[in-house]
């Protein structure tokens, strides 16, 4: 991800892209296998998700695992795409800081204690909402149906 932020801020700077190399085959099958499991992002599933986590009742004990590693899914998806949208300074100034508390929140290990783990998994609901209300907003997603 560290090389994407690198290209888009050569990007917006005007500076051209690094020179082009061809894929090792390592890579050429990490690529391959990449796009063969890839999934387009489901923004209904998002907020079907968000509204399960943020809304009147809290998850159930054996819901909290599941819903975490959707929503771990589902920002890697949205900072993906706010990463290659970001193509200005200020575009990617807007993006910086959602994109930043995705990846700080979501690398977090989920704690065993309930209470512990509901507090996480709202952290990560929240960073994902202001993640995904900033794409649609800038026009880089379109809203749920």
């Amino acid at each position: 991800m560290t090389t994407t932020i690198a290209r888009a801020q050569r990007q917006a700077a005007g500076q051209p892209p690094s020179r082009w190399m061809p894929p090792t085959t390592e890579n050429a099958r990490r690529l391959l296998a990449a796009l063969q499991s890839w999934q387009p992002l489901n923004v209904d599933a998002v907020f079907d998700d968000l509204n399960a986590i943020l809304g009147d009742q809290a998850p159930a004990v054996d819901e909290v695992d599941e819903l975490a590693d959707r929503l771990r899914g589902h920002l890697m998806q949205l900072v993906n795409i706010a990463l290659a949208n970001a193509q200005s300074e200020v575009a990617l100034a807007s993006a910086h800081g959602a994109v930043e508390q995705g990846r700080v929140v979501g690398s977090e290990e989920l704690p065993g204690d309930y209470r512990k783990a509901l507090g996480l998994l709202r952290r990560l609901a929240l960073a994902t909402e202001a993640l995904v209300e900033l794409l649609i907003s800038a026009k880089w997603i379109k809203d749920a149906d």
